[in-house]
């Protein structure tokens, strides 16, 4: 371990994608696993700083592997629920902003990884995961 090389994810070149806690969780709740879809890779194609972007609805299908009609009902519940704003230009592509969500909900924050893991007294009776070994007896 001593001269082998770790590669440290580095937060900076771009490579990973940060998405809103508080949208995330709104848009799950509300328009489910095509809304979630739909709203990260809006999120892949947003600039960083005025945090939006134009891609196509054929783009955003073929990403998700969805239909053109499916994405459009996403995009309309995403911009139903304040998670995004659409400028609409004739003969020019639809800008998608990504807004600022608030949590309209009050949620229990963890208060340590027990919290995050369920390993906590509410949970119930906690049974064995895996069977009893069973030996074969002999003759």
């Amino acid at each position: 371990m001593g001269s082998e090389k770790i590669d440290i994810r580095d937060l900076r070149d771009g490579k990973f994608l940060w998405i809103d806690k508080s949208a995330l969780r709104l848009i799950s709740e509300s328009a489910g696993t095509m809304g979630v879809a739909v709203y990260s890779w809006l999120c892949y194609y947003a600039n960083f700083k005025a945090q939006d972007c134009f891609p196509s609805i054929t783009t955003l299908a073929w990403h998700c592997g969805i239909s053109r009609r499916t994405i459009m009902r996403a995009i309309k519940q995403l911009e139903c629920l304040n998670a995004i704003a659409i400028e609409r230009k004739k003969g020019k592509p639809n800008i998608y902003k990504l807004l600022n969500v608030s949590g309209t909900k009050s949620y229990p924050q963890p208060s340590s990884d027990t919290d995050v893991t369920s390993d906590r007294p509410v949970t119930g009776v906690v049974t064995p995961v895996s069977p009893e070994v069973v030996t074969p007896m002999s003759p």
